[in-house]
């Protein structure tokens, strides 16, 4: 990469996610130690550019070798959180869960068409959902072996989270309590998946008696959300309505009256179902252009937002 300046400024992604003041800079590469590395009046050879964001405040710069460290770094946090919850650390679990939020949503931060004070606050509203996450050491435990039953499983969850979220928000979503519901309806809705012995990244590759159990999972998982008293009892609504479609062909009782917070998770769910199947591999452009080539499957005004919020440059 092609620098002008020679001035560098590095900064964690925790004090990042927590900074409003800076403007006017390239953040554009991730160093060794996961940290962004800033500079301000530099060039950047495009060439070597994984994705580009320009929201108007910030230029996010960040190269696919570092974003899949990231990635890879978020798991391990994960994994962590997991061990701590298994000994009964329940502070050391949410602790890690903190710093797999600030990184996941860093992640996400680098193809959203926001400022940094939305993404700060959205955070601030998964912190508080994390915090009644950790409330309860044997769910707590339980739900994170879940979670880890298929490994990245904890992070694309936090990435649904954080899109409805942000999604919600566009709507004029303002109550911190439907916020907060959003916010456990993206990280809840697909608990169910890691109670099955199958791997539900490929649906293509499924096997008959695989997709059936498959399609169960929006009832088994609001069942089992159910018997959690610690979290909202509406969280198991919303769990059971994510995969139904407006046009009534969805799962798993293909009705048409959805609940307007089940529409926003539909669509968040759904195109992160497609931009992260490794078979399918569609980027964020063509996954837009897949979910509006159905638009009677999902609430056109839902994907109107969705569309300004993601990059699809």
């Amino acid at each position: 990469m092609n620098f002008e300046n020679s001035q560098c400024y590095t900064i964690s992604s925790n004090e990042l996610m927590r900074m409003v003041g800076v403007i006017d800079y390239d953040i554009y590469y991730l160093n060794d130690d996961y940290h962004l590395v800033v500079k301000k009046g530099s060039t950047v050879d495009l060439k070597q550019v994984e994705r580009l964001v320009n929201n108007g405040h910030l230029n996010f710069y960040v190269l696919k070798r570092e974003f899949e460290a990231l990635q890879l770094l978020v798991i391990e946090l994960g994994r962590t959180a997991e061990y701590c919850a298994s000994k009964g650390d329940i502070k050391g679990a949410s602790l890690s869960l903190d710093e797999l939020l600030s990184r996941t949503a860093l992640s996400l931060y680098t193809y959203l068409t926001i400022n940094i004070q939305e993404m700060m606050e959205t955070v601030m509203v998964l912190e508080r959902v994390l915090l009644i996450f950790t409330a309860d050491k044997g769910h707590c435990k339980k739900l994170l072996q879940l979670f880890h039953q298929h490994t990245p499983f904890l992070v694309q969850s936090l990435q649904v989270a954080i899109l409805s979220v942000l999604l919600a928000r566009e709507f004029g979503i303002k109550k911190r309590s439907n916020l907060e519901l959003v916010a456990w309806g993206g990280l809840l809705c697909d608990i169910s998946l890691g109670q099955f012995e199958f791997d539900c990244s490929n649906l293509l590759v499924l096997s008959a008696a695989e997709n059936e159990s498959y399609l169960t999972h929006p009832q088994v998982g609001s069942t089992f959300l159910q018997s959690i008293s610690h979290i909202p009892s509406a969280v198991s609504l919303l769990t059971l309505n994510h995969h139904e479609r407006v046009d009534g062909s969805g799962f798993p009782r293909g009705i048409t009256d959805i609940p307007p917070l089940a529409k926003i998770i539909l669509a968040t769910t759904h195109y992160f179902s497609l931009v992260s199947n490794r078979a399918s591999a569609a980027s964020y452009t063509k996954a837009m252009q897949q979910m509006k080539s159905t638009p009677k499957s999902f609430n056109p005004v839902v994907l109107k937002y969705l569309e300004t919020l993601v990059l699809t440059s």
